[in-house]
């Protein structure tokens, strides 16, 4: 579904992730705030954090790949390479770039990482492949050595963040990016909406 004026801006709120404590936001822009935090980065532009140091971390790469599924199950990029999987490899492909064979690797990190924390294969639907974590930049992210397949986390979050942000803006500042969830812009806004509240003066935070 073409997006209206009116659905712009709220895409653009769902965006948003330069807001101070205590506001209405989305747990769209909750996610990557979050991973940014949990990687070393600047919660608001995705810049890294000079003095945080470089954290190749599973939790971060778990909370980048949440937002990427959140993205999938709401946008698709009109007139991209079209993806036969679902949301989250869809994203993966259409805004992140990564090849169809990459997006399931990474997304099988993310059913492993999600449902126990481990690299193992968690169900009989798994490929079955070992998973190796790595803490290098640079690319490829995804690389395959027999019947082992390694992550390269920090790389990952690179990608995340050099192309997967700016290709949903561009898709936003273009007209070419489209709602696919079922209960269109007002289903999303509603879904994702959330208000984080400050710590009220003289109370614990």
């Amino acid at each position: 579904m073409r997006l209206s004026p009116e659905d712009i801006a709220d895409v653009k709120e769902l965006l948003e992730t330069d807001l101070p404590p205590g506001f209405l936001t989305s747990s769209i822009a909750a996610a990557l705030r979050e991973a940014r935090v949990l990687v070393g980065r600047d919660p608001s532009t995705g810049t890294l954090e000079a003095d945080a140091g470089r954290r190749a971390t599973w939790s971060g790469a778990l909370i980048y790949l949440v937002f990427c599924e959140q993205i999938g199950s709401c946008f698709r990029w009109s007139g991209a390479q079209p993806c036969r999987f679902g949301g989250l490899r869809r994203a993966l492909v259409q805004f992140g770039e990564f090849s169809e064979g990459d997006s399931g690797a990474l997304r099988d990190l993310r059913n492993r990482l999600a449902h126990d924390f481990t690299l193992r294969p968690i169900s009989a639907a798994d490929s079955g492949y070992r998973l190796r974590l790595d803490g290098s930049e640079h690319e490829p992210v995804v690389a395959r050595f027999g019947d082992e397949i390694q992550i390269r986390l920090p790389a990952f979050d690179n990608r995340i963040e050099s192309t997967f942000v700016p290709n949903i803006h561009r898709a936003l500042d273009e007209g070419r990016l489209e709602c696919i969830h079922q209960g269109a812009m007002k289903e999303v806004v509603t879904r994702f909406h959330m208000v984080v509240i400050p710590p009220r003066p003289g109370l614990p935070s």
